[in-house]
């Protein structure tokens, strides 16, 4: 099976105030996989980041996600894992 013929069994979803983006998520769903992946995203966002770029076009506290989940890849599919942000 190719990489084009699969179906990823999870998504995740960041929740930012400009709203939600989804992808898929391969491997383990886990807090500590989803902890480790939004904490790399929010660095990936700091002046020298590979998506600073987002950052400047949106405005980098928009862009902080505030809410995370890892989900069954189904069109309701129920959530696995949340992440918060702390406040």
């Amino acid at each position: 099976m190719s990489q084009r013929d699969f179906t990823p069994k999870y998504v995740i979803k960041m929740y930012t105030r400009n709203g939600v983006s989804t992808s898929a998520w391969r491997g383990r769903a886990s807090g500590i996989l989803l902890d480790t992946y939004v904490s790399q995203y929010v660095k990936s966002l700091a002046p020298g980041g590979c998506n600073e770029r987002i950052a400047a076009t949106f405005g980098y506290a928009s862009e902080l996600p505030y809410k995370a989940e890892i989900c069954y890849n189904s069109m309701y599919g129920d959530s696995v894992v949340t992440w918060q942000a702390k406040a």
